[in-house]
């Protein structure tokens, strides 16, 4: 028994903290080294973590935001707008409204998506199922901006505009055809190309394929890869939005010689991004496996310290600024310290054997220890030294506050009895 006595430690960079930074100071070679020597590749098992790892809610919410603040900005004009539609195809304001009806459930849904992905009890569930959330918001996005496309071309085949007589456009069902052909005649296109304006297509262009359906190809199919899913998502939005598009031509009955050159372009767009987003993908997981062996090796750097000072003051020496001595007065704790008596005779003559007998020795005594509730305070040279849990953990106010219980001595004296039955089990005795 110990009265008054005093745990102190000396808090050192070198002991403390170095275990930790010693990483950082050496990124660049620990990046080559320790994930080749700890964790050689990416195991399959990790592919939950390494998802939580790269999901990024933040990109996705300003995306989703954005998005929905413009599809909603849309069709807010169009229906606060007293005027009559201007893009020289007729009929009335409601054919504005039906082709601006799935920008307005688009808008609400990404609206609502984004409200999710800022909830962190669906954080899990988000990451596991992230590229398909992206496909899904990619594919109502792109169907969204090609609706309205599609309902023009309706209209200049249902209506004729009195401002360009000289244009006829026709959708044709044909019983000898299984798709609708789209016919028009422009008798004077200089006439059509004078009186076009930026919202009025030109003559008998298809505004399906135009050159503002090029962008939304590109956002469309380029879009994985601002949200950096994988080569398979990327691929999969890839085909849906050419089977949207297909559709949406064939609707309006384009011909296939018309589409098949833009829908060619899609396609091999849609196998850059996924090739991109594959070589994003595995520089990611890369990056996932080294920064897995850097916190692996330093799990292990911490262990090994824990096994020479208790958590307990290691936490305590963290929170305190600049080196120093970190202690703390305990009046009332309990110690043994255990030698054995052939250590000398053993250091002498050392042997492997000795060197075995003597891990398979101490290896009992830490399970001991354990078993009787005290801690291996230290084991340094010939001592083996044991502390009562008070002593290990110095700074816990709650600890330290309650009585000294009386059990201590009766379980270190156990835990002595324990030791040297163990010890001359492996005739060291």
């Amino acid at each position: 028994m110990l009265s008054a006595g005093s745990l102190i430690w000396r808090r050192k960079r070198l002991s403390v903290a170095d275990l930790e930074s010693k990483d950082e100071a050496t990124d660049g070679r620990a990046r080559n080294v320790s994930c080749n020597s700890l964790v050689a590749t990416f195991q399959p098992e990790w592919e939950a973590e390494y998802l939580e790892y790269c999901f990024q809610p933040s990109l996705l919410r300003a995306v989703l935001c954005m998005a929905s603040i413009w599809f909603i900005y849309d069709i807010s004009a169009v229906c606060f707008s007293c005027l009559p539609p201007t893009d020289g195809a007729g009929g009335n304001l409601s054919w504005l409204l039906v082709a601006h009806i799935p920008q307005t459930i688009v808008g609400a849904f990404l609206l609502g998506v984004s409200i999710l992905v800022g909830r962190l009890s669906l954080r899990n569930a988000l990451s596991r199922h992230y590229d398909l959330l992206c496909v899904c918001v990619i594919l109502a996005a792109y169907t969204a901006l090609i609706f309205p496309s599609l309902v023009l071309e309706l209209r200049r085949a249902r209506f004729q505009n009195p401002d360009q007589p000289h244009v006829h456009w026709s959708i044709s069902n044909s019983p000898s055809s299984l798709l609708p052909i789209r016919i028009c005649n422009d008798s004077d296109p200089i006439r059509s190309w004078s009186n076009s304006s930026d919202q009025s297509p030109v003559g008998c262009s298809n505004s399906l394929l135009s050159g503002s359906y090029f962008g939304t190809m590109l956002m469309g199919t380029l879009s994985p890869m601002i949200f950096r899913t994988s080569a398979r998502a990327a691929l999969a939005a890839c085909l849906l939005l050419s089977l949207v598009l297909l559709a949406a031509c064939v609707a309006a009955g384009t011909q296939p010689g018309a589409f098949g050159f833009p829908l060619a372009v899609q396609l091999a767009t849609g196998a850059l991004a996924a090739f991109f987003c594959h070589r994003g993908d595995r520089r990611a997981r890369a990056e996932f496996t080294v920064d897995k062996g850097l916190r692996y090796a330093a799990e292990q750097n911490g262990n090994l310290l824990y096994t020479l000072i208790p958590r307990d003051v290691v936490a305590h020496c963290r929170a305190s600024d600049g080196p120093g001595l970190v202690g703390r007065t305990l009046p009332h704790v309990t110690l043994m310290f255990c030698a054995l008596e052939r250590h000398a005779e053993m250091q002498a003559a050392f042997s492997e054997r000795d060197f075995h007998l003597l891990n398979a020795l101490f290896v009992e005594f830490d399970d001991a220890v354990r078993a009787h509730g005290m801690y291996k305070y230290q084991h340094v040279g010939e001592w083996y030294i044991v502390a009562c849990p008070r002593a290990a953990r110095p700074f816990d106010e709650e600890e330290q506050a309650a009585p000294y219980p009386a059990l201590h001595e009766l379980q270190m004296l156990a835990l002595a009895s324990s030791l040297q039955r163990l010890a001359a089990g492996h005739l060291f005795l």
